[in-house]
């Protein structure tokens, strides 16, 4: 039963010094883990109750499970804003190459297949860039900085303007002011 109450502080101070976050980074990963705090306080509040009904100190506990609650049951409603009728998307491909990765087919056809509006690798390395440029032809390479270790980029653009499917093809990423370093 000690162990179930230095939880059910543990979980209340927490509870209360996750709210501290302004004052101390460490006080700020307190603030994460409110779900769990929730659980513990809930189950130490119901095992209490059913073991020893004629304690009432247990219930101080309502307090940080309640807040907790208020924090967290908003997070499972919808907004009621409602998003504008036309709206532009931008549909952005982020991928990690792997600089160990030899299968240049498979990921230059899945690049080519996907409806991107701007496709950012990472660990580009020059065999990487140059497959990609001789194998990916719906996009051209506008920035690229290759290295031989995992801190290589690239930058890639659609050729032509991919229509966006909730407005048409009003956004084309092929105005970008970069130029290719390549």
């Amino acid at each position: 039963m000690r162990e179930l109450y230095s939880t059910s502080v543990g979980a209340g101070l927490a509870t209360f010094l996750g709210r501290c976050g302004n004052f101390w980074w460490g006080f700020e990963l307190l603030d994460h883990p409110r779900g769990q705090y929730c659980l513990i306080l809930l189950a130490a509040i119901a095992i209490n109750r059913i073991l020893f009904p004629r304690t009432r100190w247990m219930w101080v506990f309502l307090m940080p499970l309640a807040l907790n609650l208020v924090l967290m049951l908003p997070l499972f409603f919808p907004s009621a804003i409602a998003s504008p009728e036309t709206t532009e998307t931008l549909r952005v491909l982020h991928f990690n190459l792997d600089r160990h990765n030899t299968n240049f087919t498979g990921v230059a056809g899945y690049i080519e297949q996907t409806p991107a509006d701007i496709v950012f690798l990472q660990e580009v390395t020059p065999t990487w860039l140059s497959e990609i440029e001789s194998q990916v032809s719906r996009y051209e390479v506008r920035f690229s900085r290759p290295q031989n270790d995992s801190q290589g980029v690239a930058l890639l653009v659609p050729v032509e303007p991919t229509p966006n499917p909730s407005t048409g093809p009003k956004l084309d990423p092929t105005r970008l002011p970069m130029k290719s370093n390549t």
